[in-house]
């Protein structure tokens, strides 16, 4: 009598009881190279959960700190003027009087009052580039470069303006400099 193969009726060719192992050499093998790949992949596995805590343990850090990459607060001071100008601009062409008043400083806010919100213009205005940024404390003042109109019709001009950080956000603010809207 044959011990029968396991998971089917087919005798394997092994006696029963006789003293033979219970697996042949080739199920052996591929035993002893199942458990090996589990444990490198379990080895893996937990050294990359090992290092995804500790890059969130980092980042938490750094967020909490302030000082995190992807936080706004810890940008350059010319890189958060560059991106006040930019939002200003975009609420200036999209002629939204919301986005206006969030774009300016609260002293500037109030020249919004009775402005209605128009279609957006036409031609809207492009940021060439930001420069000469002088901060002074919580405010400070820059040059834009900008362009209106397309191929030979294009329009380049530079504009002064003025800027104030309220509460860690740069925003244009007439009240704090020179600034003058594009036309």
């Amino acid at each position: 009598m044959t011990e029968p193969d396991r998971g089917t009726d087919r005798p394997t060719g092994r006696p029963v009881g006789s003293g033979a192992p219970a697996t042949d050499g080739v199920e052996a093998q591929s035993a002893s190279a199942r458990t090996g790949r589990h444990r490198v992949a379990l080895t893996i596995g937990g050294a990359c959960a090992g290092v995804g805590i500790v890059v969130a343990a980092v980042f938490g850090a750094l967020y909490e700190t302030g000082t995190a990459p992807f936080d706004d607060a810890g940008q350059s001071t010319d890189a958060a003027i560059t991106k006040a100008t930019q939002t200003w601009v975009d609420a200036m062409n999209s002629q939204n009087v919301e986005q206006m008043r969030a774009s300016v400083c609260a002293g500037d806010q109030a020249k919004f009052a009775d402005t209605p919100n128009k279609p957006p213009v036409s031609e809207p205005v492009r940021i060439d580039s930001v420069h000469d940024v002088v901060v002074s404390g919580a405010t400070a003042t820059a040059t834009m470069t900008a362009s209106v109109g397309t191929g030979q019709n294009t329009q380049t001009q530079d504009f002064a303006l003025g800027y104030k950080d309220e509460a860690g956000t740069w925003k244009v603010c007439q009240s704090a400099g020179t600034a003058q809207a594009p036309r």
